[in-house]
């Protein structure tokens, strides 16, 4: 993957610095591969948290394909706290009443994760999800990334505060204590 490293670089120095850059569809294209490969990475720091399949691992390494039910956003801010931070939330969780897999049945492996990264003035947040039905839409001052739906990003964007951006880090902890969750003991 030495060469995303190198293609990234003329995208992502100015984005760390909070220069003005114009993000064209193959800059996001290229910097939402980076990204991507970074959260891949930051699983392995605890497999028993991974949501991401082995299977779009392997996708992911031979043809650079972003999983589909992974969604980033990116933003802009200037928190000293987040210039160099990781946040990382999984559960295990369902949409109805009963797991959908086998795996998830045992109990030995997460569906949804909030992952936040922020480097330089950059704030990264993903969401993976293998829930179906259960989406997230950050408002506010972050802006989709991927999948890419609109034209180009003038960086930097409106400028997030630390608050936001611990916000937005914590959010699924929100889906935990949102008045639609009802929460059951499961019997395997």
């Amino acid at each position: 993957m030495s060469g995303l490293e190198t293609d990234v670089e003329p995208i992502l120095l100015p984005l760390l610095q909070g220069s003005r850059f114009v993000l064209l569809r193959k800059h996001r294209q290229t910097l939402a591969n980076w990204l991507a490969l970074k959260l891949i990475l930051t699983e392995c720091i605890d497999p028993s948290d991974a949501v991401i399949a082995q299977s779009e691992r392997e996708a992911f390494r031979l043809k650079k394909e972003i999983p589909q039910n992974m969604k980033i956003w990116i933003g802009t801010h200037d928190s000293p706290n987040w210039t160099a931070e990781y946040s990382h939330q999984t559960l295990l969780g369902n949409y109805g009443s009963s797991p959908t897999t086998a795996a998830e049945r045992r109990g030995n492996i997460k569906n949804m994760q909030v992952t936040a990264l922020g480097i330089g003035h950059v704030f990264a947040l993903f969401y993976v999800s293998r829930i179906r039905g259960i989406q997230m839409k950050p408002h506010g001052r972050i802006r989709s990334l991927w999948p890419i739906r609109h034209g180009a990003l003038v960086w930097p964007l409106p400028e997030l505060s630390g608050a936001d951006c611990d916000k937005l880090a914590l959010s699924l902890r929100e889906v935990l204590h949102a008045p639609f969750a009802r929460w059951v003991p499961y019997r395997g």
